[in-house]
Formats: C-alpha cells, sequence, structure tokens
C-alpha cells in the first residue's frame, strides 16, 4: 500500500512539473531591435534580415514585416 502512494506521488509530481513546463518550452520571443532599413527588399528577401539580426546575437532571428505601409526587418529573441 505504501508503495502505491509512493508512487502515485511521484506520478502527480512529474504531472505538475510537466503541465507547469509547458507554457516556458513555448518559444517566448520579444522585439529586440529594428535591422537596417531596405535589407527586405534586397537579396533573397528575408534571409539577410535574418543574418543581419543574428550578426549582433546568434540567438536572434530577423522577420521582414509591414509597418506603416514599408517593409522592415525586426529583429526577435529571447525574452
Amino acid at each position: 500500500m505504501a508503495n502505491l502512494i509512493i508512487n502515485f506521488s511521484a506520478l502527480l509530481m512529474i504531472v505538475l512539473l510537466v503541465s507547469n513546463g509547458l507554457p516556458k518550452a513555448e518559444a517566448q520571443t520579444c522585439f529586440k531591435n529594428e535591422a537596417q532599413e531596405g535589407v527586405c527588399l534586397q537579396v533573397d528577401g528575408g534571409r539577410l534580415c535574418d543574418l543581419l539580426c543574428k550578426t549582433s546575437d546568434l540567438t536572434w532571428f530577423g522577420l521582414c514585416e509591414v509597418e506603416e505601409n514599408d517593409i522592415h526587418c525586426h529583429c526577435y529573441g529571447p525574452c
């Protein structure tokens, strides 16, 4: 009986730890910087934007996004 209680308690703890960690497991990114203007319209679309953002920090990535009817390169990284 004691073994059953220990197993159930361990299983409950694992379930609680996993369910608590799920939101953290999703990629949480924050806006970090805006890269050089016109990058998204030049070579390879978003690839140059991504490379420029990675020069600041390898964990960052770049996305070409429409902002006020213009396309801008925005850098995102871990929060």
